[in-house]
């Protein structure tokens, strides 16, 4: 039943190597229960990977914890194979990984050393998936990390959290979301510490405007003014290269 119930928190299915990271690091007996659970018809066994038999026993495996042990339980998991994933080069191990970390119990990072971790991990798995187009994923991956860092973030780490939203504003730019969009470009506005450091919010926020047809309001935007650079309100779109 534990071994069921530590499978049902990885989803349908979970590879082997997991399993061995779980049992080594976190002293869990699996295997033995797991292969029990296959010949009883619960679990099916290919190659390297188990899975459930069928979505109502994962189901049951997982309704069987409460809320408060499932994030405990994910939160344990995801640090655990943490470890493993920046040592390798597995990205899967990464995802999987950083998941569990983003389904558990935010309460147990505290301090800016956990936090930061976590953030950093977000925003590599973040730039794996946005580096296979799914930024729908990507975008997620940012705003979990942005939601880890502490929150005297800007001041103690700077150059992660202006990774972090630059990566976000792309990403949703990229899927369209224009509230998420103008929320992350006006905090970097705020907080950039130089002009070269909000260039790329700026970018994707004025490519948003002149999408939706609103080249003047992109021109007046009160964000180049701030920063100095005068830009003229009237223009003749004959004399521009």
């Amino acid at each position: 039943q534990d071994a069921l119930c530590t499978l049902s928190c990885f989803g349908a299915s979970i590879h082997l190597d997991i399993v061995d990271v779980l049992e080594r690091d976190l002293d869990l007996q699996l295997q033995n229960s797991l292969e029990v659970a296959r010949k009883e018809g619960f679990l099916e066994k290919f190659d390297r990977t188990i899975q459930f038999s069928h979505d109502r026993v994962q189901e049951s495996a997982f309704n069987m914890l409460n809320s408060q042990d499932r994030r405990a339980k994910h939160s344990g998991y995801g640090f655990a194979l943490c470890i493993h994933a920046m040592n390798g080069c597995d990205d899967s191990m990464l995802f999987t990984a950083v998941d569990q970390i983003n389904r558990g119990d935010p309460t147990v990072i505290l301090d800016h050393e956990h936090s930061s971790l976590v953030a950093r991990l977000n925003l590599q798995a973040g730039k794996k998936a946005m580096g296979m187009s799914d930024y729908v994923s990507a975008l997620s991956l940012f705003e979990h990390g942005i939601s880890f860092l502490q929150e005297c973030h800007w001041q103690q780490n700077y150059d992660l959290s202006l990774e972090l939203f630059n990566c976000s504003t792309k990403c949703a730019y990229a899927v369209g979301d224009h509230e998420k969009l103008k929320c992350r470009t006006d905090e970097v506005l705020s907080f950039g510490r130089v002009f070269e450091d909000k260039l790329i919010v700026l970018y994707y926020f004025v490519s948003a405007l002149c999408d939706a047809s609103l080249l003047n309001e992109a021109i007046a935007k009160e964000s180049f003014r701030s920063t100095g650079i005068s830009i003229p309100r009237a223009y003749d779109i004959i004399h521009l290269p």
